[in-house]
């Protein structure tokens, strides 16, 4: 490979770098816009306790509700502890029951978060033979 090869490697590897910075700064301002979008349709749909939508030629929305328990944390585990260690019925048990129920106490007393998304899907159409 000569040296004027290698130039126009260079700047063409630059221009192609200039473009996919270009793009990426446009995903990002429309990805912002889905985003206050995605919001309203989820306030939306979740006001009037709509599962789906139907969006005609561009498929169907879906809003998903995830519940999961909150992940167990120093403060969490502190917390209650300290509940377990102020309950008399709870320490008045044996070390292996105390063991067991305080476990189960702190693993399920956690409290749970809801966490809802907006989901496409397209509908398959039909294929006439």
């Amino acid at each position: 490979m000569n040296e004027g090869v290698f130039k126009q490697m260079v700047v063409q590897f630059c221009e192609i770098d200039d473009k996919v910075k270009e793009h990426n700064k446009h995903i990002k301002e429309l990805k912002v816009a889905q985003k206050d979008l995605t919001d309203s349709i989820m306030n939306y749909m979740t006001d009037r306790a709509l599962e789906v939508c139907k969006a005609w030629e561009y498929g169907v929305l879906t809003l998903k509700t995830v519940s999961s328990k909150a992940p167990l944390n120093v403060d969490t585990v502190r917390e209650n502890l300290s509940k377990i260690l102020s309950d008399q019925d709870m320490m008045s048990k044996n070390h292996e029951d105390l063991a067991m129920s305080g476990a189960e106490y702190i693993v399920n007393t956690r409290e749970v978060e809801e966490k809802k998304s907006l989901r496409r899907s397209m509908i398959k159409k039909k294929e006439v033979n």
